[in-house]
């Protein structure tokens, strides 16, 4: 349904686009026929006739940016009202004070029996049970828009559940510190994103302090090291705002490294395969499945394909989830 929403946009987008530059054209053209003529038959000099002409763009380039305006308005209201609807969202209750979690390394994330919807009307999640452990690998699969990356959101703390419990280490999610869970959790989203700035300091983003010897390190794992060596300056290398400079599959290697820099329990990466490099996609399943001896590995994948030999395999569907695997 959302495929066929964004067509129709776009069909009245270009159709009002082709209206209107067909009429400013033909109006132009109008205009220089009409000098033309004047100009054969004598009845205008060649100055006054020029200066028209030229002038002729110049007064129709409203009419080429009006159909540009309407669609920016139509953009900035259907913003507006989002925002809105995010300003009159109650902000979630806290059971408890914030307390810090625990210095023990995470052994268990479980879910119980939650639920979660951005709207009243829209469930996304219903009656989800999970539990995560340290020392093993999960595969999360399911179709698009079944609420993987709702999941992942909800485990890395970056959303709360409708209805339900999530706890770490038998504590809820809900009464630690949130700063204190971000520094413990580690995501490779399937579109990640760099700021401008020098490669160093994009990978100090996920551990201030490491040397360049820990940047380095990262970036081998990533199997990023080779390209950052040729850049001209290494790893000072300055990159424009979302990577620009370097292409798609090693902004995401960059971004993998970065996740790997840091010094989490949990790590997160979602649906690898969305790169459409083969490499990549192997060496990320390679890479979690040496993590996972240690910590505990969520894998968000669309095809089931990609998720083979895997601890365990769970499936989302219609918003609810099902054992593939075990």
């Amino acid at each position: 349904m959302s495929r066929l929403s964004v067509m129709a946009v776009l069909r009245v987008a270009f159709l009002s686009a082709l209206v209107l530059e067909f009429f400013a054209t033909l109006s132009i053209a109008m205009v220089a026929v009409y000098i033309g003529f004047r100009l054969y038959y004598g009845g205008m000099n060649f100055l006054p006739g020029f200066f028209v002409l030229l002038l002729a763009p110049e007064f129709y380039r409203p009419l080429r940016a009006m159909g540009a305006q309407h669609h920016a308005r139509m953009e900035a209201l259907a913003v507006a009202e989002d925002v809105t609807r995010l300003l009159d969202t109650p902000e979630p209750a806290i059971l408890t004070p914030c307390r810090p979690l625990a210095a023990n390394p995470v052994r268990e994330i479980s879910l119980d029996e939650v639920s979660f919807a951005y709207q009243p009307e829209q469930t996304i999640l219903r009656d989800v049970t999970l539990c995560l452990r340290c020392g093993e690998r999960v595969a999360l699969t399911g179709p698009t828009g079944s609420g993987k990356t709702t999941l992942a959101r909800l485990l890395l703390g970056l959303e709360q559940p409708t209805s339900g419990q999530m706890r770490v280490n038998g504590v809820d999610l809900r009464t630690l510190d949130p700063a204190g869970w971000f520094k413990r959790v580690a995501w490779l989203p399937q579109s990640p994103t760099l700021c401008a700035g020098s490669i160093a300091e994009i990978l100090r983003l996920a551990q201030p302090e490491a040397s360049d010897d820990e940047l380095q390190e990262a970036l081998r794992r990533a199997g990023a090291a080779d390209f950052v060596a040729h850049l001209p300056q290494g790893l000072n290398t300055r990159l424009g705002d979302h990577g620009a400079g370097l292409s798609g599959g090693q902004i995401r290697r960059l971004a993998l490294a970065r996740t790997l820099l840091k010094p989490a329990d949990v790590f997160v990466f979602d649906e690898p395969e969305a790169s459409l490099d083969a490499g990549l996609v192997a060496h990320i399943n390679a890479l979690s499945a040496d993590l996972a001896r240690e910590h505990a590995v969520l894998v968000i994948a669309h095809q089931p394909e990609a998720v083979v030999g895997f601890d365990r395999v769970v499936a989302l569907e219609d918003g609810g989830l099902r054992l593939c695997s075990a």
